[in-house]
């Protein structure tokens, strides 16, 4: 009777071919991981980075554009510190940031609730990020006509209720409240497709165990959903 189970030697061989076929896979995933990275890295490294850099370093200097700067060390951060609009400087940075973010957070989570629950279209989607492609200048010129105390649509609404005119820009009560909402406004729909993406289920393929099958299966899984 012959034998056919396989020697030790075949069976060593077959788990360093395994070995080798999965490394080769991880460097190749790595590789292309780090080719979709690069742009994003790129573009912080560039806008983000290499400014804040330069303005850390400028603020230890006096530099007028013109001439060469002067090194002062911390004889700015000490003016800053002495001047008296400082204080109220960072309690209006504070409360915009507060506004901002709290308004956007809760506005973005409502809207990826409905559209989890009531529908997924890809129109709304696509709806949705439309004020956050339209430019600066473009929400602050739209704004201003609509918030504007005598033809706004904002205040004709308030008035058909008995509410007079108000000036949202021109109130200083009323003015970092009004740029933090504009603001929360725009981003709400790109705030709400990032926590409705979050919402979604992962992909069974993504979740399997790394073995060979498991491997080959999500490899397969991907490029049927390429196609």
């Amino acid at each position: 009777m012959v034998d056919d189970a396989p020697s030790p030697a075949r069976s060593g061989k077959g788990t360093v071919k395994q070995s080798s076929r999965m490394s080769r896979q991880r460097r190749t995933e790595w590789r292309v991981g780090c080719l979709f990275v690069a742009p994003a890295c790129a573009g912080f490294i560039v806008f983000y980075l290499v400014p804040m850099i330069r303005g850390v370093q400028i603020s230890f200097t006096d530099w007028d554009l013109l001439t060469s700067a002067r090194w002062v060390g911390l004889d700015n951060y000490r003016a800053l510190l002495r001047d008296e609009h400082f204080g109220g400087a960072l309690v209006t940075t504070l409360i915009y940031v507060i506004v901002n973010i709290t308004t956007q957070t809760i506005a973005g989570l409502g809207i990826a609730v409905l559209m989890q629950r009531i529908s997924q279209s890809m129109v709304i989607r696509s709806l949705l990020l439309v004020p956050w492609l339209v430019p600066n200048v473009t929400v602050a010129v739209i704004t201003l006509f609509v918030l504007d105390p005598n033809v706004g649509l904002v205040n004709h609404l308030l008035s058909m209720i008995g509410t007079g005119p108000i000036a949202f820009y021109g109130n200083p009560h009323l003015a970092i409240f009004t740029v933090a909402l504009v603001n929360s406004w725009r981003n709400m729909g790109y705030t709400a497709l990032l926590i409705f993406a979050g919402c979604k289920p992962s992909p069974q393929w993504c979740t399997r165990p790394h073995s060979s099958t498991g491997l080959r299966y999500g490899a397969h899984s991907a490029r049927s959903r390429c196609r």
